[in-house]
Formats: C-alpha cells, structure tokens, sequence
C-alpha cells in the first residue's frame, strides 16, 4: 500500500469512509486512531521506528547472538525505558500489527507491514521536504 493509493483526486486522503486533509493526519487519526492534538511527527516517528525494530532480522550470514545485542541497544536507544518497550509491544499487537506468537513482540503482520510502509513513504517524503510531511 502507498500514500498515492490513498490520494483522491483533491489532494485529500480518503481511508475508512472518511477524508484527511494531509498524510500526516490521515496517519495519526485515520491509521493509528489518534487524536490530532500534540507533536503529530514525532507521535508518527516513534511508531515508525518501533515497528522498524519489531521489523529487525539479522543480517544474512549473521549469527543471532552475534546480531542481537545490537538490537537490544538499538531498542533502548529509542523506547529509553523498558515499560516503555513493554507498553510499545502490547499496544502493536492490540492494535494487530503485530503477531504475538509465543512472546511479545512477534512479528508483523500484513496490518502492520502495511502501516510500517506507509509510515516510510511519510518519513522520506518529509525528508525530502515533500508535500505535507515532515519530521522534527
């Protein structure tokens, strides 16, 4: 799925029956259910690279325990605390992004593959100063 996918011909986004005015809002309140108050970019930019570390496999050709220590730095480089990573995960799987299999976090699901895309599309758009997107 892609944001173009998304796009109506106005330039506004429509998504389960209703229109967001902007990428950014289509994702925090129409994808994520969200309210549109606060810092939306970073709300957006903290899911982003959560879903990217649930997301994370080794390297091909690298062993695990030689992979995961890294990751595990990298996990607590962005949730900074461990309820925070706990909530993180039992939040994506509520939401179904996630599937728990025998321990949270899982793995993505197609849901959450999808919402991982289209929150990447968003990121590289705003990094390129595109449109209406942007990253603080």
């Amino acid at each position: 799925m892609k944001l173009a996918d998304l796009r109506q011909v106005d330039d506004w986004y429509h998504f389960n029956e209703f229109d967001y005015r902007s990428a950014e809002e289509l994702l925090q309140t129409g994808w994520l259910g969200f309210c549109g108050c606060g810092n939306a970019s970073d709300s957006l930019c903290y899911v982003l690279r959560g879903l990217e570390l649930i997301g994370e496999q080794p390297p091909e050709g690298e062993l695990w325990d030689d992979w995961y220590p890294g990751h595990k730095v990298r996990g607590g480089e962005h949730f900074k605390t461990e309820m925070a990573m706990w909530f993180f995960y039992y939040w994506a799987d509520k939401e179904g992004f996630t599937d728990h299999g025998g321990a949270v976090p899982g793995w993505l699901t197609n849901k959450g593959k999808d919402i991982l895309s289209l929150l990447r599309e968003w990121n590289d758009g705003a990094q390129k100063g595109k449109d209406d997107v942007f990253v603080s």
